[in-house]
């Protein structure tokens, strides 16, 4: 499991982080304004669905050229006289199936960072409010692992998430998308 986390780490992360802020932006409004009307299960999985549809896409694209460049990069320092070379290559593939394992994983938890949330306000339709809650707890618990992870403050990445999600939940009031 360590070693899963390890190398799959960044689309774990980038996939919660990344359905949290979605689904606050695109709910956030709902939520406070018409409490009584509720959530539908229905509702929240298709926005988490969309949520990590969106998600994975946006992945795969940055990764994929990511590390493709990475392969450019590489012929260069090594002088081949053609270009893209190593992407057709067995390295090509290895890059192919590496983003598309992260691309699963990503856009699962991206469905999961958007559904938890949402879930709340499912399930407790009368405080439909203290899903808006669970979602900045995610992100600051989020918070609190990335700087363990990077040795970084503590205080400093739990703020950072925490008011990520409250700028992200102010816009999606405004917005009321949902």
């Amino acid at each position: 499991m360590k070693k899963f986390l390890q190398k799959h780490l960044f689309p774990i992360l980038l996939g919660l982080i990344d359905g949290i802020l979605t689904v606050l932006t695109l709910a956030t409004g709902k939520i406070l304004d018409k409490p009584h009307e509720g959530f539908s299960l229905n509702l929240a999985i298709r926005v988490a669905l969309v949520t990590s549809i969106s998600g994975a896409c946006m992945y795969f694209i940055s990764e994929y050229s990511r590390q493709r460049i990475r392969l450019i990069r590489a012929e260069k320092e090594l002088n081949f006289t053609q270009h893209g070379k190593f992407v057709t290559t067995n390295l090509g593939k290895q890059i192919r199936k590496e983003t598309l394992q992260s691309v699963i994983i990503s856009g699962s938890c991206s469905f999961l960072g958007a559904f938890i949330p949402m879930s709340g306000a499912v399930f407790f339709p009368g405080t439909a409010w203290v899903s808006l809650i669970i979602a900045l707890f995610i992100l600051a618990l989020l918070g609190w692992g990335i700087a363990r992870i990077v040795y970084g403050n503590a205080i400093l990445w739990v703020t950072y998430l925490f008011l990520a999600g409250i700028v992200v939940s102010f816009i999606g009031y405004k917005l009321r998308v949902i």
